[in-house]
Formats: structure tokens, C-alpha cells, sequence
């Protein structure tokens, strides 16, 4: 039995000792082999890296903070400027779906910031950044252009401090939505996610909820300020916010545009033709092709406008084929009178000339166009939407150049990331369905707006249009507020501004000044 066991246990032994020569002889060839795999792998994460993230000056994890002043109103303010993102989670999988990238301004030393009311700005596209309201309307520093910004200025492009911020009313964040900007949609998310009226009114509401959360914000007075499409999503946010327990204090609508089937001509939608009118006669106006006998005053002009359209246009337009020749013709006439247009010109569109029509035509004699941005603005040749005039003003150098320039040499914010200042993709893939009412493709979020100041008394809505803004003309919103269902004390509740200008006409530095004036009275009467 100890014999046996002595020979088993040599036995062992000596099948160890070989396998251990076999291993170390082996040694060289499988270090190698697995430094080999190793270097592979991690050239592989390179490459996969360089893809989505190119290696340089990655984005930032942490929001970069610096300290600035501005004088407003014969006072120095000093305040902070705030750059980064706030991550958007997928509620089952807690996984990023969305980088959210925002500039934020809040009054430096505030005992109380609880207490001072924050306002939360975007542009509109969709698919545009916050660019033009931020160094173009409210921000510290503008865009240094021209006095009335009806053409580009040559380079070098910079700014200056924007005399009529309105960081002395209000702490003020833009909000860059999904696509452009800084923001991405991340991990299995989809353009799809974000892109569409109701998923950018959610995905906002939740930025602005964690906005709030995170800075200690919930108490503040908080105000919503929207430019064009910016508009449909303030209006949609009112309620979406409401629900959620955000109850807004006042809205900004600049250059609205809540209710898309006020803008789609087409043969049998009059009420776009009868509520383009005064701003086709506006145009007339500016560039003296109105009736010599109504290029006095224009706001009396306008009167006369809207009360013939309110009557006999309606009426003719109405009547549509039944209209006798006779009549038709004191129309036309009417209509010559108004915008300037060839009486052949008028009765080719059979009483209805559309936007870019009249755009094309109104100084064809000059061999000219007008932008349908601004309408005072002047171009050459025929009307293209892609080459509008006023473009090259509110693109291009002045404000991409500057917002790269700004944000890395005076906030601090580093990246090799693109700035997308408006995102063609996002445009033409959005979702106009408006769950809200229905899915015919128009979205209206008139109604959210109405239904908002239903629930408060307190909330209150400053409408800003331009005379010359051909894409979301004045009369299209006043009509559209005239059929809310509020009793008239809340009707007061909406308040009406025009100003010399266009689509932007914060631009225009008489209008802008005029702007910020009506802007104080607005946030003091909430205080």
C-alpha cells in the first residue's frame, strides 16, 4: 500500500515538471500573441472613438463657469455665464439619450436667485439653434452689424456689448434644441426621438425641469421666450409645463407662428391672402409703391387695409367664381391700390397672390425682389428662398463666426465639435403631427397657449412682430387670438408690439431699443 502511493504521488510530479517546460518554452510566443490582441483592441476603440468622438478637445464633462459685466440702463451688471449640458435619460434604461447644450446668464451675487425671475430662450427652424436671439435680442453681447441690418458688413465680424440686453429684467438660458448647436441625440436614440412637434415640446419641458432641479431654481418667476417656430414650441410648452407643476409667469412670442394653416395657400384658404394683405401693403409702402394718396401716415393706411379686408375682400374671395366681372375688377383695382402690383399681375392669380409671389413681383420693374424675412430688404434677380437677402445678414460670418469666436475665447468652452446654427436634417425629417389636435399635419398650439391662460390669471403674453415680416405676418396671430375661447379679462392678458422691421427686428437698432423698452414694462408688471 506505501509502495503503491510513492510511485502515484512520482508519477505526479513528473507530469508537472513537463508541463511546466512545455508552458515556459511556450512563454515568449503566447506573450507576444496576447500583446498582439491587446494592440488590436485598442486600436479598434481608437478608430471607433475617431468616428464618434474625435479625439482632440473632446466635449467638455464639466460646464465651464466665467465672470463678466455689462453696463444696462446706466448700471453695471455683473453676472456669470454658464456653458454646457444637461443629459437627457431614457426613463425605462436610465441610459443618455441627449446632450442638451446651453448658455446660461444669471446676475453674479444675487442674495436670493430663488426670487429673481429666469427666462428661457429659443430659436424656432425647427431645427435652428438659439443663436439669433442670443447675440442678436437678449444676451449680453450682439453681433455687430449695420444700424438697420439691410446689408452685411465686411469682415472682420465681432461683438459688443448689447446695449439692450435684457439680463438686467431677467437671468436668461438659450437653449440649443437636439441637432443643433452642441446637442446630440446619443447611444439608440433617433433623430425621430426629438424631431417632431410633440417630442420637442417633451424634450424641452424635461431639459427645463432639470434646468431647474439642478440649479436651485423651482421658486423663480420663470418666463418662456420664443422667436417663430420658437413660438409653436413657447405655446406648447405652457400647458406641458403646467402639467408637470411649472406654472410660466409670462411668454415672449417673437414673430409667432401658432396655427400653420393660416400660412398654407392654397385656392381655398382665403383667410391666408386677406391676412397677408396689410403686410403686403406695409411693403408697398416702404418702398413707395402704394397709392400716392395713402403714403402719408401707415398706420392709417393699415386702418384702411383691414377694414377693406374685413369686408369686400372677404366677401370677393368668398364669392370666388360667382363674382362678377365688374366687381371683380373694383378688387383688382383695390388691390393695385394696396400692394403696387400689376392689375394683369393680380388677375393672373385670380385675386390671390401668395408670399413669394408678391416677393418676386412688387419691384420687378427694378429688376428686383424683397426678402419675405424683411421685406425692406432688397436682392437681385428672381425670388429663391435659399439665396433670400437677408441671409447672408443673419448666416454667415456675422453670427457663426462670432458665436465659435465667443464661446472659446470669452466663455471658455473648448471642442472640435461643430456648432450647427440650423440643421437642414432635423427640418426635413420633423413630425408635424400635433398630437394635441389631431394628425392633419398643421400643427396649432393656439390652443395649448389658450387653454394655459385658462387655468391662470396671472400668466401674461407679450406678442412682438415686425411691419415687414412676410413669413409670420401680424395680422395671422391677431386673428388667431380673436378666436380663442377666454372670457375678455383674460384677452387682456395678451399684449400686441409692431416694430420697424422684419422677422428679427431686434436687428433694426431703433426697433431693438423700442423692444427693450416695452420689455421692461412687461417683466415689471409681474413683479
Amino acid at each position: 500500500m506505501i509502495r503503491k502511493g510513492n510511485n502515484h504521488k512520482c508519477f505526479i510530479i513528473l507530469l508537472l515538471t513537463v508541463v511546466m517546460l512545455v508552458v515556459i518554452s511556450y512563454l515568449p510566443i503566447l506573450i507576444a500573441f496576447a500583446s498582439e490582441e491587446t494592440s488590436v483592441d485598442i486600436n479598434q476603440e481608437q478608430s471607433q472613438d475617431q468616428i464618434t468622438s474625435p479625439k482632440g478637445i473632446d466635449i467638455p464633462q464639466e460646464s465651464s463657469l466665467t465672470h463678466h459685466s455689462v453696463n444696462l440702463n446706466g448700471q453695471k451688471v455683473k453676472y456669470t455665464a454658464t456653458v454646457g449640458f444637461v443629459p437627457i435619460l431614457d426613463d425605462k434604461t436610465g441610459e443618455s439619450m441627449a446632450s442638451f447644450f446651453f448658455t446660461a446668464y444669471t446676475l453674479k451675487g444675487e442674495e436670493n436667485p430663488s426670487q429673481r425671475p429666469i427666462t428661457f430662450a429659443f430659436n424656432g427652424g425647427p431645427g435652428s439653434s438659439s443663436i439669433w436671439l442670443h447675440l442678436g435680442a437678449f444676451g449680453p453681447k450682439k453681433v455687430k452689424l449695420t444700424s438697420d441690418s439691410k446689408e452685411i458688413l465686411p469682415p472682420p465680424y465681432y461683438l459688443v456689448d448689447n446695449d439692450y440686453s435684457i439680463l438686467d429684467l431677467t437671468d436668461l438660458v438659450f437653449i440649443d434644441p437636439i441637432g443643433t448647436g452642441f446637442s446630440r441625440f446619443e447611444g439608440k436614440a433617433e433623430g425621430k426621438d426629438f424631431w417632431g412637434v410633440q417630442e420637442d415640446i417633451n424634450v424641452t419641458a424635461e431639459f427645463i425641469r432639470l434646468y431647474l432641479s439642478r440649479n436651485q431654481r423651482w421658486a423663480s418667476p420663470l418666463y418662456l421666450a420664443g422667436e417663430s417656430y420658437g413660438t409653436t414650441r413657447a405655446a406648447g410648452l405652457s400647458t406641458a409645463l403646467q402639467n408637470i407643476g411649472i406654472f410660466p409667469t409670462g411668454i415672449i412670442l417673437v414673430s409667432p407662428i401658432l396655427d400653420y394653416s393660416l400660412s398654407i395657400d392654397n385656392l381655398s384658404n382665403d383667410q391666408v391672402y386677406i391676412l397677408n394683405l396689410p403686410t403686403y401693403a406695409a411693403t408697398a409702402w416702404y418702398h413707395k409703391k402704394i397709392a400716392s394718396r395713402l403714403q402719408g401716415n401707415l398706420d392709417q393706411t393699415l386702418n384702411e387695409v383691414r377694414e377693406w379686408c374685413q369686408t369686400d375682400y372677404l366677401t370677393a374671395l368668398w364669392k370666388g367664381n360667382t363674382l362678377s366681372k365688374e366687381e371683380r375688377n373694383q378688387i383688382i383695382n383695390r388691390l393695385v391700390d394696396y400692394t403696387g402690383l400689376p392689375f394683369d399681375f393680380i388677375d393672373r392669380h385670380n385675386l390671390r397672390v401668395s408670399v413669394f409671389d408678391f416677393a418676386n413681383e412688387i419691384l420687378k420693374d427694378q429688376k428686383s425682389m424683397v426678402s419675405i424675412y424683411d421685406s425692406r430688404v432688397i436682392g437681385y434677380g428672381d425670388y429663391d428662398i435659399n439665396h433670400d437677402p437677408i441671409l447672408a445678414v443673419i448666416s454667415g460670418g456675422p453670427f457663426i463666426s462670432t458665436m465659435n469666436d465667443y464661446l472659446q475665447t470669452q466663455l471658455n468652452f473648448k471642442t472640435d465639435r461643430t456648432y450647427i446654427p440650423s440643421s437642414e436634417e432635423a427640418h426635413v425629417l420633423w413630425n408635424w403631427i400635433d398630437k394635441e389636435q389631431g394628425d392633419m399635419g398643421f400643427p396649432n398650439t393656439g390652443f395649448s397657449l389658450s387653454n394655459a391662460l385658462k387655468r391662470t390669471g396671472f400668466l401674461r403674453i407679450f406678442v412682438a412682430s415686425g411691419l415687414y415680416d412676410l413669413i409670420t405676418p401680424y395680422d395671422n396671430t391677431v386673428h388667431l387670438v380673436n378666436h380663442f375661447d377666454l372670457p375678455k379679462d383674460r384677452l387682456k392678458n395678451i399684449s400686441f408690439f409692431t416694430y420697424e422691421g422684419g422677422h428679427m427686428m431686434y436687428l433694426n437698432s431703433e426697433a431693438h431699443k423700442k423692444f427693450k423698452e416695452d420689455l421692461i414694462k412687461f417683466y415689471e408688471s409681474l413683479q
